[in-house]
């Protein structure tokens, strides 16, 4: 049998439109698969996790309240989306937490296959509410924010996937994080290593949880875009470090920029301070980023340098 494991970001699931390109993207051969999807839509969506949390006070709520508020729009989402499938002909089904073979028991994760195994075998396609699961006592219970893709790698798991792919609105991971220009191509390929040092710096992508236990699992993951057929961004299993320049990060005054050897990129940067005029302030490196505090109106100016020196090939200009 092949069978697939895909998730769907909350934006992809945000309108009925939307689901049109989804339902492409599942139709596009002929797998099983298994379909994690998170809440629909972002922050302001009226079953979006954040808006379902002002609608309580926290000072109030119970910590097993808490977990069945916030798991409120992933269920939501796997039946309203299995529905949609299911009003075109295809043979699918919801899957309640109760059933998802995923157990939290004392902050440990133990995974149980044999009823997904037998709906798998009836169904084509089976729609899994994201990062919920059950307690010993079948108690409601989440994996944490944004660990949908946790849920994912855990299902490819149990059916022994080597890759997971992660259906999200962005074109892969790219080279610039927190950077206001839209015309930067993403990383084709990327180790699992790399891409740990993106998200341990700021990178939001994925969940650092969700990159963990993939690592652990050796499942590699393939993070595409939803609304076209481009090739997204591969992430390999693998501790190696191929690319001498993995990132920047600007927050605010602070620059990061991400490598293999942030002594030579300390000395390279030095050199374009001296010939630009540039003060900087609280200049560090920490493993594999080179950082400083930029005190001088020369912001923009500073960030064309650094991704000419850097990362031009992943900038159109």
């Amino acid at each position: 049998m092949n069978l697939e494991v895909i998730k769907f970001g909350g934006s992809a699931l945000a309108t009925k439109k939307n689901f049109e390109e989804l339902l492409k993207i599942i139709t596009s051969n002929n797998s099983k698969k298994i379909i994690v999807v998170s809440a629909m839509g972002r922050s302001g969506f009226p079953y979006a996790t954040d808006s379902l949390l002002k609608l309580v006070n926290d000072k109030y709520l119970k910590q097993e309240e808490y977990h069945r508020i916030v798991s409120c729009g992933e269920i939501i989402s796997s039946i309203v989306f299995n529905n949609y499938l299911r009003e075109n002909n295809l043979n699918s089904c919801s899957v309640s937490y109760l059933k998802n073979g995923i157990i939290l028991s004392n902050n440990k994760i133990i995974l149980e296959e044999k009823y997904l195994k037998k709906l798998i075998n009836e169904y084509d396609y089976l729609i899994v509410p994201g990062f919920v699961a059950k307690d010993q006592n079948n108690e409601i219970v989440t994996l944490g924010r944004g660990n949908s893709d946790l849920s994912a790698v855990l299902l490819a798991k149990m059916f022994s996937l080597n890759e997971v792919k992660l259906y999200k609105d962005v074109e892969g991971v790219l080279p610039f994080l927190h950077y206001p220009i839209k015309c930067v191509l993403p990383y084709e390929i990327l180790t699992s290593k790399e891409l740990e040092i993106l998200l341990t710096n700021g990178a939001k992508i994925i969940s650092l949880d969700s990159l963990s236990y993939a690592r652990e699992y050796k499942i590699n993951m393939h993070i595409l875009p939803f609304e076209n057929n481009n090739k997204g961004t591969f992430v390999k299993i693998s501790d190696e470090i191929n690319k001498d320049y993995i990132g920047l990060v600007i927050d605010n005054k602070t620059f990061k920029i991400l490598c293999k050897n942030p002594e030579e990129v300390k000395q390279i940067m030095h050199e374009q301070f001296l010939k630009m005029h540039v003060l900087i302030k609280k200049e560090e490196i920490n493993n594999f980023a080179y950082s400083f505090l930029l005190k001088s109106s020369q912001n923009l100016l500073l960030k064309k340098s650094i991704i000419k020196s850097f990362f031009a090939k992943y900038f159109l200009d």
